[in-house]
């Protein structure tokens, strides 16, 4: 949210002062680099299936928060089995919050 307002408004033709222009210019290039760092299409890529690229994201991508649903569920389902009946509740709180979070990214 913060990055898409960002680039927004960085996009617009406007007589910025050098400090904004600095923190555009900043944001951007730490925007580039997340971006080139995490390419899924050169990890599918390298499986020669007879999926297209388009489907093979879009499968990925749908079935992540599934995926991170589940680690979180065993994470949080551990963490209350094997700390105290106190910790329980917390486990129960913090699965809860982790989820709220999974499906907010998924959104």
């Amino acid at each position: 949210n913060y990055l898409q307002i960002l680039s927004l408004t960085s996009t617009l033709e406007l007589n910025w002062p050098q400090e904004f222009q600095a923190l555009f210019l900043s944001q951007e290039q730490i925007g580039s680099v997340a971006e080139q760092i995490f390419s899924i299409d050169c990890f599918i890529s390298k499986d020669n299936g007879t999926i297209p690229l388009v489907y093979a994201r879009l499968i990925l991508f749908n079935l992540l928060p599934v995926f991170a649903s589940l680690v979180a569920s065993l994470a949080w389902g551990l963490y209350g089995r094997f700390k105290s009946q106190k910790n329980e509740s917390t486990a129960k709180t913090g699965f809860i919050a982790t989820m709220v979070i999974i499906l907010f990214m998924a959104h």
